[in-house]
């Protein structure tokens, strides 16, 4: 991986050293085209050369000390990590558990997702689907469940239900009809 990613950054850097003119300064204007907005008040990208000099050598200092401190912490002075780490403390733990980012990030978002997840999942079978498809459903079971029950399979309770709606529905036309008027 030390080879990659030496070429890509060495890629990074000639790139912005070359591209820097079109992308900060002078054309960029026209290499930009109108995509990004800025307006006219706007000064940002000239105020940032009005800064003091000690903030734009901050983060090479800081790199370069970084890596010195790593350097002779952990090359020159071999087996200084297993004493730090056999020490324990507070500031180990902190390291050790990545500074508790997996667990911070299960209590808000995993959690918090999986709660709304839930909560908008039970809604949607109590209501959308407890009233759609699972209410149609459940009525037309019980609806089939009190109908087949007069199924008996004898002939004369079929005679005697067509012969009683023949009567009603007989009934009814012949009240429509003007019956005993």
């Amino acid at each position: 991986m030390l080879v990659p990613l030496a070429l890509l950054s060495l890629g990074a850097i000639f790139a912005g050293v070359y591209f820097y003119d079109a992308f900060v300064d002078g054309n960029n204007e026209t290499f930009w085209a109108g995509a990004i907005y800025r307006a006219a008040e706007n000064h940002v990208l000239h105020d940032r050369h009005n800064v003091p000099e000690w903030v734009l050598y901050a983060p090479l200092v800081v790199t370069i000390a970084g890596f010195l401190i790593a350097t002779f912490t952990y090359y020159f002075n071999r087996g200084v990590g297993k004493r730090v780490a056999d020490s324990g403390g507070p500031l180990h733990s902190l390291f050790y558990n990545k500074w508790y980012f997996d667990e911070i990030y299960q209590a808000t978002f995993v959690k918090g997702s999986a709660m709304l997840g839930n909560l908008f999942w039970k809604a949607d079978k109590k209501i959308i689907d407890g009233i759609g498809p699972d209410g149609v459903v459940a009525v037309t079971k019980a609806s089939a469940g009190r109908l087949s029950k007069m199924h008996t399979g004898y002939l004369y309770h079929y005679a005697f239900v067509i012969i009683g709606a023949a009567l009603v529905f007989g009934g009814i036309l012949w009240l429509r009809a003007g019956g005993a008027n």
